[in-house]
């Protein structure tokens, strides 16, 4: 779907976990959960011991912490079930075909890209061939440059005349186009891209496709709630 550079890669997988992290929330509290210590997250609230007001002034007493390994993790396991409860193929494929359809629509056309050309060098042509009449006009010396500026020109006028004739006729219909991309990004093809960016994104295999898959997740998920345990469980999620 995308292609990464090496230095995308590194911003890419921490733009990921950023991500995700902004939607961690508290159980008991209800405060954001931020990086408190090495590779872990915990209450924000109970960290600096701040009153609560919905706990009648205590202080939060969720000390369960989470590493951003687990919480991915987790929530990968349990998504692929959800994905078919909330429609999220027919969501995303929809999405996506009007991401598409949208930029058919906004792309300028070669036609319109070789007229402008064409009005800018008809612009210039005009321009040297003013310059050229003046100096005559004055009784000045013709200067080469402006005769090889001029031939240069009207080569490139002549090569955008004839790519313009030949681009007259439509190579593909604009509405046979957006048919095109609609049936490229069915909710068939886009089952197909899920499963396979979450077979890559689990257990940690490949940063890349963790990336890719956060926008879905935060399509469809407010928060990741954390709660207490009994003893040494995992938190709850």
């Amino acid at each position: 779907m995308f292609d990464f550079g090496q230095s995308n890669r590194l911003n890419a997988t921490q733009r990921s976990e950023y991500l995700l992290s902004r939607m961690l929330e508290c159980a008991e509290c209800g405060g954001p959960y931020a990086i408190s210590g090495k590779n872990r997250y915990s209450c924000t609230n109970r960290k600096k011991r701040l009153p609560i007001d919905e706990l009648g002034g205590a202080c939060c007493g969720n000390s369960k912490t989470i590493t951003p390994h687990e919480r991915e993790e987790r929530v990968l396991n349990c998504i692929s079930i959800a994905f078919y409860s909330l429609d999220i193929f027919d969501r995303v494929s929809e999405k996506m075909s009007a991401h598409e359809v949208g930029m058919l629509k906004r792309a300028p056309s070669r036609k319109d890209e070789l007229n402008a050309e064409l009005a800018a060098i008809k612009s210039n042509l005009k321009s040297i061939k003013r310059q050229i009449h003046d100096r005559h006009a004055e009784g000045r010396p013709r200067l080469a440059i402006l005769d090889d500026q001029l031939n240069e020109l009207e080569v490139a006028r002549e090569k955008l005349v004839l790519e313009l004739a030949n681009t007259e006729a439509p190579a593909e219909d604009f509405q046979e186009k957006i048919a095109k991309r609609k049936a490229q990004f069915n909710p068939a093809n886009t089952e197909i891209a899920i499963r396979k960016l979450l077979f890559l994104a689990r257990n940690n295999a490949d940063k890349q496709a963790k990336q890719r898959f956060t926008p879905i997740v935060r399509d469809f998920i407010q928060a990741l709630v954390i709660g207490k345990t009994p003893g040494h469980q995992p938190a709850s999620l």
